[in-house]
């Protein structure tokens, strides 16, 4: 099988080729992500061909069930279509399970890109809880999300503040059997939950992966910024 391992901020993805993709079973694809029998991976990606869009969002996790939108596999994806020459531009449309997103490739060097992921309306797509705590590090995730994933299918996000426009951000996503080293949409919510009443354009989001995420926040919509890198395996 013909294959790019991808990582974007401590997500890594197996990302393939349409024909390659419709190849696979679920059984085969939770082996390819399996970090001890497999190459090992948060899941398989997938940019499917569209009529109308540049590409279309294809998603399954290492557990074997689709991910409907995910931001740093849907950049993983802009960055692989655009270095297998399937989509030749720096600008995409993309139609997801939970509507069209657009992304922008801003720079490229060799096997590392800088691509941003456009949110009109700052509409996340995906359901979260924030709570900003006084330290990440000193939170009992593990322990609190037991009792909060009883009572919500919610994503659940905390962060604190390392200094004005810098926070530090932990998520444990919902269905997950552990935590998540970043989280695209996490980071969002928890950038603009701490946004709130400081009017800040930018905010830098360290997450458990300590790679950092930007977020660049305009008028009518935030922009998330992050590296992507082909990792040679």
């Amino acid at each position: 099988m013909s294959f790019i391992k991808i990582d974007a901020c401590g997500n890594d993805f197996i990302a393939v080729k349409e024909e390659e993709f419709i190849k696979l079973d679920i059984e085969t694809i939770k082996l390819l992500c399996d970090r001890k029998k497999g190459i090992g991976a948060d899941g398989v990606i997938s940019p499917l061909k569209s009529n109308e869009y540049d590409f279309a969002f294809k998603y399954i996790n290492y557990l074997g069930f689709e991910v409907p939108f995910c931001g740093h596999a849907i950049r993983c994806l802009t960055f692989y279509a655009y270095y297998i020459g399937q989509v030749n531009k720096l600008q995409m449309s993309i139609i997801t399970p939970i509507g069209p997103r657009k992304t922008i490739i801003k720079e490229i060097k060799d096997k590392i890109a800088f691509i941003g992921l456009i949110f009109e309306n700052f509409e996340i797509g995906v359901k979260h809880y924030v709570r900003r705590v006084e330290n990440v590090e000193n939170f009992e995730l593990e322990k609190e999300k037991e009792q909060f994933f009883k009572i919500s299918d919610e994503h659940f996000n905390i962060y604190s503040e390392i200094e004005v426009g810098k926070i530090s951000v932990r998520t444990w996503e919902y269905g997950r059997d552990r935590e998540e080293l970043s989280c695209a949409t996490g980071a969002l919510a928890c950038a603009l939950n701490y946004n709130k009443n400081k009017n800040l354009n930018y905010i830098e989001v360290i997450p458990k992966s300590k790679k950092p995420i930007y977020i660049e926040i305009l008028k009518d919509k935030a922009i998330l910024w992050s590296y992507v890198q082909i990792i040679d395996i």
